[in-house]
């Protein structure tokens, strides 16, 4: 049986995506067109460039998967099953966990803090829910590592007065 995308995707209809994926906002392109979103709520996008970029939200992300639309056509059959999570998906689905309109996939216990790509550490949310989840986690990581971020030294040189 043939894969379909629509197998592994969201509806786009019903959910304002613009502002479930403004808190990654800082890393996203302006007038990015959205393509689609996997079933964990990861966007698939074209950049104004023509590149084909993923946003990867539960490691706040973004990837470049394709100089192009056409090139990211023929690379989604190879690379789909990783990019799309379908093992995970059939998982899913196979231990009863359906979505309804609205709802997306999301990790008891984040990827980013450990969390096992196995069914028993997924559950069902409401999309807007997960989001702002996500989003708030990508804000606390972003916060968190600037203040990890070594100060910038300045040295002056005497001689010349410059720093």
């Amino acid at each position: 049986m043939r894969r379909r995308l629509s197998d592994y995707t969201l509806p786009l209809q019903g959910v304002d995506w613009q502002a479930g994926f403004s808190p990654w906002a800082d890393i996203l392109p302006e007038r990015s067109q959205l393509m689609f979103v996997s079933r964990f709520a990861d966007a698939f996008l074209l950049a104004p460039n023509g590149a084909a970029l993923m946003l990867d939200v539960n490691f706040g992300r973004l990837l470049r998967l394709a100089e192009d639309r056409e090139r990211f056509a023929d690379l989604i059959d190879g690379h789909g099953p990783d990019w799309l999570m379908i093992p995970l998906v059939e998982e899913c689905l196979a231990a009863g966990r359906r979505l309804l309109p609205g709802q997306c996939y999301a990790f008891t216990e984040p990827p980013l803090f450990g969390g096992a790509y196995r069914a028993e550490n997924v559950h069902v949310a409401e999309i807007g829910a997960q989001l702002a989840f996500l989003g708030d986690l990508y804000a606390q990581t972003q916060a968190r590592a600037a203040v990890d971020r070594p100060a910038r030294r300045f040295f002056i040189d005497e001689e010349r007065g410059e720093r």
